[in-house]
């Protein structure tokens, strides 16, 4: 099986199909990721834009998935930033303070 992965007009991944890998090989019979965008094309429309993938993370750096942005320069996918907002204050319960009698 084939992964490709479809990109937004910002290179960021909108969705990841799953191909058979006959649908990867040229007319010479040689694999072509080229092949398999063609045929992604033919079925999600001509102004799609598609690039391989690879589920073992063995090309571009990383199996790509939805958020994860091409980074045509490296021709790596790049996962986004983690969220790091905080939490409320208040949405945080202080823990029990308990009275330590033991020093007496």
């Amino acid at each position: 099986m084939a992964h490709f992965a479809k990109l937004n007009e910002s290179n960021m991944v909108t969705q990841v199909v799953v191909i058979s890998n006959a649908e990867c090989f040229d007319q010479d019979g040689n694999e072509s990721e080229a092949a398999g965008i063609a045929f992604c094309k033919s079925i999600y429309g001509t102004d799609t834009c598609w690039v391989q993938t690879s589920y073992s993370g063995r090309i571009r750096g990383k199996y790509a998935g939805p958020g994860d942005t091409y980074d045509e320069v490296n021709d790596v996918f790049v996962a986004p930033p983690p969220d790091l907002t905080p939490l409320p204050v208040e949405d945080v319960e202080p823990l029990p303070v308990e009275d330590d009698d033991s020093s007496q």
